[in-house]
């Protein structure tokens, strides 16, 4: 099972009318301008630049490359280097099929990430304003009738005051913040929730780069291309970061006469382990179904990790939230049953 992206439902549309125009050998610059009008705001326009590019003559994968965000980082990287070496009928093929990334690990409970973070964020959010009503109007007024009754406000209320006037200011900002982000980012917000977008980053869940580099060394392997070959067109797809410096490092070592998959383990691109076990291997079905399984391995821990990360944040903000709320209610009931035993 290979480890592909998550692809949303706009880049699964445009991939999957790319992808016919490439099979039927026509000119995708009609249909990509108006699967353009399918889609309103900043992802329309992206779609409109594209179809422009094509037009003027740009090919497909070049135009997509200059237009960040109208696809996936993974996705852009695993286009360019299909088209690079010579496989982009089965790049398109194998976006549009793997549907297994498509949906987030969820607890035992049947909750995604996602959704705990949500929910989470949601109550934080009402809690807030709930929070900030009571402070603007509710204790100034009990200041008042504690000063014309002669009493003491309880030291929870008396500290909860001094705590939000010194936090007055960024609690305004702060809810301004945050409906000028649903405001703005609203569509990129319900394409989270339906797509299973990371609401975190704001930005789609993708493939680390050793797990890129897995799957499209995977991808290639069972065309019949050698390794060496494979691993140059590689480095001109992954050329920033940690393992771009490594491919490029690798590509040295196999100028200088080193085998491909000596290269890529001296280059630490794969481990001692894995590359051993590829050179063995003569079979490129077998070495793909190799490099499959050490990126499903790899995509799955990582996956696990970020998932223990955001339970474990959704935890303290919980417990953040509660101690909140329940200082709150104290600081709010106490001066009402001080008033009552006053006037009692």
């Amino acid at each position: 099972m290979r480890a592909s992206p998550i692809i949303s439902l706009p880049e699964r549309s445009l991939l999957r009318v790319l992808a016919r125009c490439y099979r039927r050998n026509i000119d995708p610059a009609p249909l990509v301008a108006a699967l353009a009008k399918e889609f309103s705001g900043a992802y329309g326009y992206r779609i409109s630049l594209l179809s422009n590019r094509i037009a003027e003559g740009v090919p497909v994968v070049d135009a997509i490359h200059g237009l960040p965000g109208i696809v996936s980082p993974s996705v852009d990287a695993i286009l360019m280097f299909a088209n690079q070496s010579g496989t982009l009928s089965e790049a398109y093929q194998s976006l549009l099929d793997q549907d297994h990334g498509c949906k987030e690990e969820v607890g035992v409970d049947g909750e995604s990430p996602t959704q705990m973070m949500l929910r989470v964020l949601a109550s934080f959010f009402f809690a807030l304003m709930v929070i900030t009503f009571l402070l603007l109007f509710i204790m100034p007024t009990f200041e008042k009738m504690f000063d014309e009754f002669g009493l003491v406000l309880p030291a929870p209320t008396v500290l909860l005051i001094a705590v939000a006037a010194h936090l007055s200011p960024y609690i305004g900002l702060a809810i301004l913040g945050v409906v000028l982000l649903l405001l703005i980012r609203s569509p990129v917000l319900a394409s989270s929730l339906w797509n299973t977008w990371s609401l975190m980053s704001l930005g789609k869940k993708t493939a680390s780069p050793p797990v890129q580099v897995r799957s499209l060394l995977a991808s290639t392997i069972e065309s019949g291309q050698s390794i060496e070959t494979i691993v140059c067109s590689l480095s001109h797809v992954h050329r920033h970061g940690n393992t771009g410096k490594r491919l490029s490092r690798a590509v040295s070592r196999i100028e200088q006469g080193a085998d491909g998959w000596t290269a890529l383990a001296k280059s630490k691109v794969l481990c001692s382990r894995e590359a051993r076990a590829l050179a063995l291997t003569q079979s490129p079905d077998t070495q793909a179904w190799l490099l499959d399984w050490s990126a499903s391995k790899r995509q799955s821990r990582r996956d696990r990790q970020r998932f223990a990360w955001t339970e474990t944040l959704s935890l303290l903000l919980t417990l953040t939230l509660a101690i909140v709320v329940g200082w709150t209610a104290i600081a709010v009931f106490l001066p009402l049953c001080d008033l009552i035993w006053g006037l009692s």
